[in-house]
């Protein structure tokens, strides 16, 4: 048995070369130890619209989260989404926690990679590399099927956000980012009904963008 180990509050070293891909706001690095892990630094994101004034307003937005503020939407989704249907949703990267590094404080997610260790391709670089796939269109109708049955809401369903991850019968879609609600009144997460009903669309226009990238359009 591996003996205890002592608690070490060190900052984690990110290296430059560590850096997987930056996004608006968020820089996504590879945990230094544990590949199972990715790390979002986020930069504090100025509260240039209506909505996010108002939830600073009210506390729960980048005034009390500062750069964080992306990261805690997803995770209280996530933890939202496991309590009101008693399971972890597989259709979403999971939150792993908050870690202290040299770049400031990082947050946790599932590193979610393909076989041979690299991260999973995103949607719709899958899409470009390797044309229209009738198994992709079924990956997409499973994971609509799986977000609507966790009643997870996806406030960006950008081909970009999900990755693809290859299986013995297909393909598997996780999303990455754009996890959680960001509008001042959570209506898709107030009303199953509601949300069952944007799935729906959303599911049509993910298909469409699915197609489009395929075809070369995107």
């Amino acid at each position: 048995m591996t003996p205890p180990q002592p608690f070490n509050d060190t900052p984690l070293t990110l290296p430059e070369d560590g850096m997987l891909a930056e996004g608006y706001g968020r820089q996504i690095y590879n945990h230094p130890f544990d590949p199972s892990v990715v790390i979002k630094i986020a930069k504090l994101r100025p509260a240039s619209d209506r909505a996010l004034r108002l939830h600073s307003a009210l506390g729960f937005g980048p005034r009390a989260f500062g750069p964080l503020w992306n990261s805690q939407v997803e995770a209280r989704e996530l933890l939202r989404a496991a309590g009101r249907v008693g399971r972890v949703a597989r259709c979403c990267a999971q939150f792993r926690g908050l870690v202290s590094t040299n770049k400031g404080v990082g947050a946790m997610f599932d590193a979610v990679r393909a076989a041979d260790g690299s991260l999973a391709p995103t949607a719709l670089t899958h899409a470009q590399t390797h044309g229209h796939d009738p198994a992709m269109e079924a990956a997409i109708d499973a994971f609509w099927a799986e977000v609507k049955d966790n009643w997870i809401v996806l406030s960006d369903r950008a081909l970009r956000n999900q990755v693809v991850v290859t299986t013995q019968n297909g393909y598997r879609l996780v999303a990455v980012d754009g996890i959680g609600e960001r509008t001042f009144i959570p209506i898709k997460s107030m009303s199953r009904r509601l949300h069952a009903k944007a799935c729906d669309r959303y599911h049509a226009k993910m298909q469409a963008a699915y197609r489009k990238a395929a075809r070369g359009d995107a």
